[in-house]
């Protein structure tokens, strides 16, 4: 159950970057727009706002090399 718990939770987190879209850190070198918000010292959120929507990108566990990931190959 607990990991359950942890994914709800990690759901309620990608679902309010609605309400407040620029709470993460931008992150550009990531890639255009890129933003990130770290969960519970546990996952990195990249996403970018789009119109009006945000788009959640990518979702890495911790210490993942996540500027190589958006590199283009």
């Amino acid at each position: 159950m607990a990991a359950m718990d942890f994914i709800r939770r990690l759901r309620q987190v990608c679902h309010g970057l609605e309400d407040m879209p620029e709470r993460g850190a931008p992150r550009e070198d990531f890639a255009q727009g890129v933003r990130i918000l770290v969960f519970e010292r546990r996952v990195t959120i990249a996403y970018r706002v789009v119109k009006d929507r945000v788009q959640v990108l990518r979702l890495f566990y911790a210490g993942r090399n996540t500027p190589s990931a958006f590199r283009e190959n």
